[in-house]
């Protein structure tokens, strides 16, 4: 009997090895077969029914259950839902401490689904999407930028005025915030770790329905003013699942704890979006939501989110649709309606935006995904094909920006559109073979050389740093278009042959076109400059083109291969460029100036922009970004120094200036019939004496002065010529006899024509003179009349206050000039006098002209 009883308790423990053993292969089984599910079968919610099993079964060893918890962590991770993912992972984390290697995966996996994810708590049929990404970090990356500038603590800046405040006893809400935004502050600001707003309908009135998710991270102070500034303005309701709720006076409402805030905008159905976010934030539903289940949003993953300073979604033709039904149909803007007809808004996805900040640079992208058989004229007509890289390399080493861009085939729609353009201009049918067989153009710009003044009839001395590089099937055929669309146009005067590739055209002005063609690489390079084009031929020979050297060298070394149009611009080049051609202040302004230009050129060296698009099938993407920032503290003081030079440079007579123009009120007004009148007596007469293009002969040859006068409604000015030959036979203006008055009616002495800023001619005629404004056509109430004299003529001018978009007051200046162009005997004018501008640049620079000071009504 007791043997049998031993017998028997062997044969149990045997029974229960072997049972163990079963069990634990079982569960090696189980999470093979949940593997299989999840990566090769892709059923993910399969897979975590295996896992599960493996997980529940107390005899499997640790091993295993940790890995089917790891397995199952990643799974819900892949259906986005986070909140099982943390469980599983942090159950991982908890009961299984000594299975090190999975736990080193894990950690990261659970600092990630800590982040806070407003996206998650938005419904799905969410319209449009605003993420700030990790608010506290972007917040540090814009202080660090700003750090050792004037600008360190920028919230703080827009304090009030103290003194004042001290003065008054007073204080206002500039003061309150100033207050507010200190140091201490911005380290809380720095805490924050998410902020999202969801929009989800456009209503008839009021503001659109809205949720906003704040998550103000560890920072305590800033919770409690959040909920100190709720409890002020809601009233409060019955918590909501243990979190806070008020309500608004105008409706829309808030939940919060510690960790979040959840806000409603006033909207039919608020409070019930609010309990449903409360409810998806602390996992007691687990319903779709704008991050789990809107497959148009998925594109953009929770890690770029957090990454961007700013993310953008727009679910674009669910809100075209939602936005026509809260209009009637006759109230439908025709300018959405003929945008439509270019988008095709029904068939635009959607589109997501983004920018991204660093210490070194930033980036600006926008993506519009389109649906199959779309209609979107826009895109068709942009989409162009992908760029070679092979056709960069005529780009010369000291290029500073370049635009390359490819050429669609024949029988596209923007081939369609230039070759109706060539049609209409010169009347060839070229494109065909336009688009048959060029592939690539590529523009390119280089530092100026010499002088930045054009003498008379010159191009101006800026074409001459551009170069053309244009890849074609066949280059030969490249400069036939070229040359048979320049004859018919009757501007080839004559052109040579081609020896070893180059060539040059005479145009009909006598400058040249050089050229270049090499068979070998299918380029072509065009230029009006000899030396561009020798050192574009130095790049392709020996492949040293601006990707080996050169400021444009890391930008073109790191560019991707996909994209069909790109610009490159060297900051450092540009500034160069523009010093070249900025006509700067004299003497010790100057001096500030260049050395000014010279550290911000010094500090921006490698700091490159760069314009990018992506056209693929169906989708068009377009990317910004600058790279290599200098330090902002490295460019403040040149920057300012720079516009405090433009400040006083503006604020006085211009480099050059004569003393300024005394303009007197008129006690009458004049009459306009070209006749000094006595009214004119009292106004003090100025000479013209500066020339260009030669000095007249003498002064009957040409000489001029003029007056000038002014009341409440007009500016008048009344000029004498003397010449002694006449000629009106050119169609510009400037190339025969007459008058040019320049008038900068509110003073702002801009170096670039802006609204009040006016280039008035009068062109001598002895049957019919004519009258014209050259940059804004403002000719309404001028009037002027022409008057032989005996030794040349008169012309006497009304120009209203009205006209000229100002109202000046006694004791106001105003800018002006006068100048006179004379032509002896036809064809281009022999010389040109004024009264202030030192260089024929009034045209095109009105800080060139000189000052009229409208006289008081006792001032002689």
């Amino acid at each position: 009997m007791t043997r049998r009883v031993s017998v028997l308790r062997v044969s149990l423990l045997l029974l229960t090895l072997l049972s163990s053993t079963i069990m634990a292969k079982s569960a090696s089984v189980l999470l093979r077969e949940g593997l299989y599910a999840e990566e090769v079968e892709g059923d993910l919610n399969a897979a975590i029914k295996v896992y599960q099993q493996v997980i529940e079964d107390d005899s499997a060893q640790d091993n295993l259950v940790a890995q089917a918890l790891y397995r199952q962590g990643m799974c819900y991770m892949k259906l986005k839902k986070e909140h099982d993912a943390k469980a599983a992972f942090g159950k991982l984390l908890a009961e299984h401490k000594d299975q090190t290697q999975l736990i080193a995966k894990v950690r990261p996996l659970l600092d990630e689904l800590g982040n806070a994810d407003p996206a998650s708590l938005m419904p799905p049929e969410t319209l449009m999407y605003l993420e700030i990404g990790s608010p506290g970090r972007q917040v540090e990356t814009i202080l660090s930028m700003l750090k050792d500038t004037p600008f360190e603590n920028p919230l703080a800046m827009v304090g009030g005025d103290q003194d004042s405040g001290e003065q008054t006893g007073e204080k206002n809400p500039a003061d309150f915030i100033g207050a507010l935004m200190n140091p201490s502050m911005m380290a809380e600001f720095k805490k924050i770790r998410g902020l999202g707003i969801g929009v989800t309908g456009f209503p008839n009135d009021g503001p659109p329905p809205a949720i906003i998710v704040l998550y103000p991270g560890k920072s305590d102070i800033l919770r409690g003013l959040l909920q100190a500034g709720l409890g002020m303005f809601g009233r409060a309701l019955e918590p909501i699942q243990g979190m806070k709720v008020v309500s608004f006076p105008d409706g829309g409402g808030a939940a919060y704890d510690d960790t979040i805030v959840i806000l409603a905008s006033p909207a039919p159905g608020a409070m019930d979006q609010l309990k449903w976010s409360v409810k998806q934030y602390q996992g007691l539903v687990r319903q779709p939501s704008l991050a789990s289940s809107n497959k148009s949003f998925a594109k953009i993953s929770k890690r770029a989110r957090q990454d961007n300073a700013l993310t953008l979604w727009l679910n674009v033709n669910e809100s075209y649709q939602k936005l026509l039904t809260t209009l009637p149909p006759e109230e439908v803007p025709q300018e959405l309606q003929m945008a439509n007809g270019l988008v095709d808004f029904e068939n635009v996805e959607d589109i997501i935006a983004s920018l991204s900040l660093t210490k070194t640079g930033l980036a600006l992208e926008a993506n519009a995904n389109l649906k199959e058989g779309h209609s979107c004229v826009a895109y068709d007509m942009f989409r162009t094909p992908d760029l070679s890289a092979a056709a960069l390399k005529a780009i010369p080493s000291n290029a500073i920006a370049m635009l390359s861009i490819g050429l669609g085939q024949p029988g596209t729609p923007q081939a369609d559109a230039l070759h109706q353009q060539i049609m209409n201009a010169t009347g060839l049918d070229i494109g065909n073979d336009l688009f048959s067989n060029i592939e690539q153009i590529t523009l390119f710009v280089t530092p100026m050389s010499g002088s930045s003044e054009a003498r008379e009839g010159e191009i101006p001395p800026q074409a001459k740093s551009l170069g053309l590089a244009i890849t074609s099937v066949d280059p030969q055929k490249t400069r036939d278009l070229l040359t048979t669309v320049l004859r018919t146009m009757n501007l080839i005067a004559e052109e040579s042959d081609v020896v070893g590739g180059k060539y040059d055209i005479t145009l009909a002005n006598y400058e040249k076109v050089f050229g270049y063609m090499d068979q070998a690489s299918k380029t072509t390079v065009l230029s009006f400059n000899p030396d561009l084009i020798t050192s574009s031929l130095a790049a392709m020979k020996q492949r040293a083109s601006g990707a080996g050297s050169g400021m444009l060298k890391n930008a073109l070394n790191t560019q991707a291969n996909a994209g069909s149009k790109l610009i490159m611009i060297s900051v450092a080049g540009l500034a160069k460029f523009a010093a070249a051609n900025t006509n700067l202040p004299e003497g010790e302004q100057l001096d500030q100036m260049h050395s000014a230009m010279e550290q911000l050129i010094q500090a921006s060296e490698k700091t490159t922009i760069r314009l990018q698009t992506n056209e693929e099938e169906n989708s068009l993407g377009l990317r910004l970004s600058i790279t290599d920032l200098p330090s902002i503290s490295q460019i403040i003081g040149p920057i300012m120094q720079i516009q405090q030079t433009i400040e006083r440079f503006e604020n006085q007579p211009h480099a050059g200036q004569g003393p300024p123009a005394r303009i007197s009120r008129a006690q009458t007004a004049p009459v306009i019939d070209g006749k000094a009148d006595v009214c004119w007596s009292p106004a003090e007469s100025y000479n013209l004496e500066r020339s260009y293009y030669g000095n007249p002969s003498s002064d009957s040859d040409l000489s001029a002065s003029f007056k000038a006068l002014f009341d409440k409604q007009n500016l008048y000015v009344l000029v004498d010529v003397t010449d002694d030959a006449f000629q009106n036979d050119s169609d510009d203006q400037w190339l025969d006899d007459g008058v040019e008055i320049f008038i900068d009616a509110d003073h702002s002495r801009s170096w670039e024509y802006d609204d009040n800023d006016y280039q008035y001619f009068f062109s001598w005629d002895t049957v019919a003179p004519a009258m014209g404004e050259a940059h804004h056509n403002k000719t309404g109430g001028v009037e002027y009349a022409f008057a032989k004299t005996d030794d040349g003529y008169r012309l006497e001018v009304c120009f209203p206050w009205a006209t000229l978009g100002a109202q000046p007051s006694p004791e106001d200046a105003i800018g002006l000039d006068v100048q006179v162009n004379d032509d002896d005997d036809g064809g281009e004018r022999d010389s040109k006098i004024a009264w202030n501008a030192r260089q024929d640049d009034a045209w095109t620079n009105p800080s060139a002209f000189g000052t009229g000071l409208l006289l008081g009504k006792d001032d002689r």
